[in-house]
This record gives structure tokens, C-alpha cells and sequence, in this order.
């Protein structure tokens, strides 16, 4: 439960500074144009999310969530590592699987 709160606490806070980075590159774009280098890029992004979302039509609604997604991918990848670093005790998390041993079935045959 520990790591929960410490990982929520850290993408709250990687969420904010994400946050001031689209406030910081909103202002450049205002103040450099739509030519500018970090402009091309931005809708270089924008156009690659509206493109999958177009070759991808039954899923066009997970568009709406594209902002929330651009701020919190990063966090993902930082804590995707501290998580799995730190639980390297604990495999029922991964994709590995587990061998189950078999039992035998036991039949019961009745003959009247």
C-alpha cells in the first residue's frame, strides 16, 4: 500500500511539471510561430495520435484522452522501473507463468 501512495504522490508531481512543460511550450509556439522547431514537433505528435486514431476507427474515442495520456506517459516509464526494481522478490506480477501441477481425474464407474 506504501508504494501505491509514493507512486501516486510522484506522478502527481511529474504530472504538474508535465503540466508547466505544455504551458512552456504553448508560450514558445505563441512568441516563435508555427514554424518553430518544438511547433513541427508538437503537431508531428498531434497528427501521429490522429492518424492511429484514423486507421484505428472502433477506438477513435480513446482520442479524448490524448492530453491526459501525453502528461502521464512519462511517470509510467520512471516508475515502471522503481516498481519492477524493487519487486524483484515478488514474480506473481509479470507476464511469466506459472506451472500448475496436473492431478489425475479420478472416475468412479457404477455397474448395476
Amino acid at each position: 500500500m506504501c508504494q501505491v501512495i509514493f507512486a501516486a504522490m510522484i506522478s502527481t508531481v511529474y504530472g504538474l511539471v508535465m503540466v508547466a512543460v505544455i504551458v512552456a511550450i504553448a508560450i514558445n509556439i505563441a512568441h516563435d510561430g508555427l514554424l518553430s522547431p518544438i511547433a513541427i514537433f508538437l503537431m508531428m505528435i498531434v497528427g501521429e495520435f490522429v492518424i492511429a486514431a484514423l486507421l484505428h476507427p472502433s477506438e477513435i474515442q480513446c482520442l479524448m484522452h490524448c492530453l491526459m495520456y501525453y502528461i502521464t506517459v512519462p511517470s509510467m516509464y520512471l516508475l515502471l522501473m522503481i516498481y519492477s526494481i524493487c519487486n524483484l522478490d515478488n514474480i506473481t506480477w509479470g507476464t511469466r507463468e506459472v506451472q500448475i501441477k496436473k492431478t489425475q481425474a479420478v472416475t468412479i464407474c457404477t455397474t448395476d
